[in-house]
């Protein structure tokens, strides 16, 4: 006798959760990996029948770990949600029927912006302590030519007659 063929379904929902003292929120998008050993329609009507119950259980505990995550840490409740949803659970009362869920979190349009706006003005600053840094570089090395020069010009036979020349009879 054969094995059953194991068939699969995706599908992929979205759903908003809290951040840390819900002041924003995290986009955050499942993936689900349906699975279930027979015929293809079978999977079909078993995912149809348990797929709001799962999803409701799924949006439950991704709050309970998002409120844990402050507002700019996206990348941290990916990770977390993936180690600790992402693996193949069974469905109850639905044998063989299996859910692996993966998923993918970006911070609220919000702070977006405001991360956006503060990124650039840090980079605005950086570019022009930067800019400032070049400028006194080259004023000392523009200083330390003149001093070489004028030292120079002291020890010349013609310096007092360039120092007339330049308008400065102490030079």
């Amino acid at each position: 006798m054969s094995e059953p063929t194991l068939w699969y379904r995706e599908d992929n929902f979205d759903t908003r959760v809290p951040c840390q003292h819900d002041a924003f929120s995290f986009q955050v998008t499942v993936r689900e990996i349906w699975s279930r050993p027979g015929r293809a329609d079978d999977l079909t009507l078993a995912v149809a029948a348990r797929r709001e119950p799962h999803r409701a259980t799924v949006r439950r505990r991704l709050r309970v770990i998002s409120r844990g995550c402050p507002s700019s840490a996206s990348a941290l409740l990916e990770h977390k949600a993936n180690e600790e949803l992402g693996h193949t659970e069974s469905v109850a009362n639905e044998p063989g029927l299996t859910c692996t869920c993966s998923f993918e979190v970006i911070p609220d349009e919000v702070l977006v912006e405001q991360l956006q706006k503060a990124e650039r003005d840090r980079l605005a600053a950086e570019a022009g302590r930067d800019a400032v840094t070049r400028n006194l570089e080259c004023l000392e090395h523009i200083k330390g030519r003149w001093l070489d020069f004028l030292r120079q010009l002291s020890r010349d036979p013609l310096g007092p007659t360039i120092a007339q020349l330049a308008g400065s009879s102490e030079l």
